[in-house]
């Protein structure tokens, strides 16, 4: 019924959050997340601060219509959106909305090695990613002797099934825009389609690498994108029976648009 069905939605303000771009919403946010609720709302025209990472249940969704920013000075790899259960397998996990995910840039330590991540999914059958934007996460000092410890992808999905990224705007990442595979896990039926990927010239990665070294990824689309501005190659696919298909991917600075497969890594058939 429909009163059963709006039963199930909550609101963060409703656990205390504040959105005014002050205060530590995390735990406020988190409270909501935890109600049992299969639909939490952040809403629009507000900025939500979070600290550290909120962590998502399997069956839920996460719907953000405003501004999610992480926390000013924000230690080294410091992640803002992830499943909850790292080990085992999760399901129907969704993150969409018009609002943004963002690594609030401009207020990070400036000159220290610092790398974020603003959404990674691990271990996750079936889910959604669809927000309007998402990126802002610090790409200072990309080539330092002495790396920070994060991966730093704007979007990361590693060892996951029948996952979709659709119409989100992806900038100013570190490492890639959008990261499917990156730490040799088992992607498959994973659909990347209606994505803006602007990078930042030299100091970004590629901006979609699906697959890499060592990973076993394979049935995969990646479809009507454009990719644009990237220090590595546009778009990178190291995964077996997969497509690239309808995409536009120009003045990137290495040197690859689209780059099949990279040293020992496969993109076969």
């Amino acid at each position: 019924t429909l009163a059963s069905r709006f039963s199930d939605v909550a609101n963060v303000f409703d656990y205390g959050a504040k959105g005014d771009g002050t205060t530590d919403d995390r735990t406020a946010i988190q409270a909501a997340i935890n109600s049992g609720r299969g639909h939490v709302i952040i809403p629009a025209g507000y900025d939500f601060i979070i600290s550290d990472a909120v962590e998502l249940p399997s069956n839920f969704t996460l719907e953000i219509n405003g501004d999610l920013l992480l926390a000013p000075n924000s230690p080294d790899d410091r992640t803002m959106i992830r499943n909850s259960d790292r080990v085992n397998y999760q399901n129907n996990i969704h993150v969409i909305g018009t609002g943004r995910v963002l690594g609030n840039k401009a207020n990070q330590q400036s000159g220290v090695l610092i790398r974020h991540t603003c959404i990674d999914f691990l271990k996750v059958i079936g889910c959604t990613i669809s927000v309007a934007e998402v990126g802002s996460n610090k790409w200072d000092n990309l080539y330092p002797d002495s790396p920070a410890s994060g991966i730093s992808g704007c979007l990361q999905i590693n060892d996951c099934r029948y996952c979709k990224v659709s119409g989100v705007l992806l900038y100013e990442w570190e490492h890639e825009g959008i990261a499917i595979d990156p730490l040799g896990g088992d992607c498959y039926g994973i659909v990347v389609e209606n994505c803006i990927c602007e990078g930042s010239g030299a100091e970004s990665y590629s901006g979609i690498q699906m697959g890499g070294i060592g990973g076993t990824s394979y049935n995969n689309i990646i479809s009507s994108c454009i990719v644009r501005n990237c220090g590595a190659s546009g778009i990178g696919l190291d995964s077996r029976y997969s497509v690239v298909t309808g995409c536009t991917v120009w003045r990137n600075g290495y040197a690859h648009g689209i780059n099949l497969g990279h040293s020992n890594a496969v993109a076969d058939y």
